[in-house]
Formats: structure tokens, sequence, C-alpha cells
């Protein structure tokens, strides 16, 4: 089962994703169970938290251009949110 959820992890890193929006994620699954599960929340946390990436080939970062431009525009919507849920806003 935790191979499933390796790309999860990985692709969240290799996006650049703000380690509170994978957080986010995490709690997302933990609560809600939704189609990965619980489980299936704990390996994608553990994943982008372990997740090495090498320098060439599939398992490299993206373009520095689209990593920031994710995460100014996961930074972007914390800072819009004054006192709303940070689950509501990652599930838009």
């Amino acid at each position: 089962m935790p191979d499933k959820f390796y790309e999860f992890g990985a692709s969240m890193r290799t996006l650049g994703y703000h380690l509170v929006f994978a957080f986010a994620r995490f709690l997302d699954c933990l609560m809600a169970g939704g189609s990965i599960g619980r489980m299936g929340g704990f390996y994608m946390l553990y994943y982008y938290l372990t997740y090495k990436p090498q320098y060439s080939g599939y398992n490299r970062m993206f373009h520095e251009t689209l990593r920031s431009h994710v995460r100014a525009n996961q930074l972007r919507r914390l800072k819009s949110i004054p006192s709303g849920s940070l689950l509501d806003m990652v599930q838009e």
C-alpha cells in the first residue's frame, strides 16, 4: 500500500507545495477519509517530507518558475483568509 502514495507526496514536493498545504491535505485525508483514506494521508505526508529529488529524469524537481508560482499562489490564498478554515481553502 505505501507505494501507491509515493507519487502523491513526491509530486507535491516536486511541484513546490508549501508545507502548510501538504499538511492541510494530510489533515483532510485524516478527517474525511476520502478516496485515499486515512493511511493514504499518512503515507502521502511521509513521502512529501522524505522525498529526495534527483537531478534529472522522472524524479526531478519541476522548473523553479513553476514551483515559485505554485508556492506564491498558495501563500496568496493563505493570506487572503483572515479567519477561515484552512481545510476549506485547500478543498477549493
